[in-house]
């Protein structure tokens, strides 16, 4: 054999013994991470419960019940302690001691705590969650955070007229190999409208917080009574493909501007700027907050 040849073939063997090296020790650390990863939940103080529940913490500060596999809050919570939404993040910020606070869409009640415990006993939060095991874990977190005394839940969706409507059932997605997610199951609820189930709240509503994009205005056009008052501050996810689905947006977007309410776009905590309706309507989503008075 020749020389060249001899060096060549053990110069490719060395190469490529390198390579298997890397790629088992990539391998190897990979393992390690993703095992690191996932006892990150346990670090943090988290206990299972039966079918497939469990307890973690809201920023290592309040108890929270969720379901383990859950892909988007309960992933965000038990690896995080937070969920990061420009949402979430908007009404926590407008919400004040002793206010009186209606939330639609409460899921598991992630911003029912953090809106429980700043309007204090003092105020007063109604939550409407229509899912019935979502509910089951509201008001257990609710229970559990000692928020009870100033916290009215209702097992009902809500809209711009009463008797049923079909909502997609959050629970139902899972997530993919591909990291994508599958579409929700829809399901048929009782559904009622928020001037309905509040007729016998003699306070004015200082927050409205809708998490319901694509049905936002037919839930508002269900509130025209508690709408009426100047203080009221509505903070929206707007959804212009799906709200068009069931509604004139930029007739709704009109309405309401005759109501005396200005119209925002926030990208978060302290991070809103005024918006117009022609804004509005180039827009594929956002959080929207609709007031009186200048934030």
């Amino acid at each position: 054999m020749k020389k060249g040849n001899f060096l060549t073939q053990n110069k490719l063997f060395s190469i490529a013994v390198s390579v298997s090296c890397l790629l088992f020790i990539g391998i190897l650390f990979s393992e390690e991470a993703a095992n690191l990863i996932n006892i990150v939940p346990l670090i943090r103080g988290e206990v299972s419960l039966e079918n497939n529940m469990v307890i973690t913490t809201i920023s290592g500060k309040y108890p929270f019940m969720v379901k383990k596999n859950d892909p988007q809050v309960g992933r965000q919570l038990r690896f995080f302690g937070s969920v990061k939404s420009i949402f979430s993040e908007t009404i926590i910020d407008l919400c004040r001691k002793d206010d009186v606070v209606v939330e639609i869409g409460s899921c598991y009640g992630y911003n029912s705590v953090l809106l429980g415990k700043k309007i204090g006993t003092g105020g007063k939060l109604y939550c409407f969650e229509p899912n019935p095991l979502l509910f089951s874990c509201l008001k257990k977190n609710i229970a559990i955070n000692d928020l009870e005394s100033n916290s009215i839940l209702k097992k009902i969706a809500v809209s711009s007229a009463s008797g049923s409507c079909n909502i997609e059932d959050y629970l139902s997605i899972s997530s993919m190999p591909d990291g994508s997610y599958t579409k929700p199951r829809s399901t048929s609820v009782e559904c009622s409208t928020i001037d309905q189930e509040l007729k016998t709240e003699l306070k004015p509503i200082n927050l409205l917080a809708l998490d319901i994009p694509g049905y936002e205005f037919l839930i508002l056009d269900g509130a025209s009574r508690i709408m009426e008052h100047g203080n009221i501050i509505v903070v929206l996810v707007f959804n212009r493909q799906e709200s068009s689905k069931n509604v004139d947006v930029e007739k709704e977007l009109g309405e309401l501007h005759d109501l005396g309410f200005r119209f925002y776009k926030s990208d978060g905590k302290n991070d809103m700027f005024p918006i117009t309706i022609d804004e509005i309507l180039q827009l594929e989503s956002a959080v929207l907050v609709l007031s009186r008075r200048f934030l």
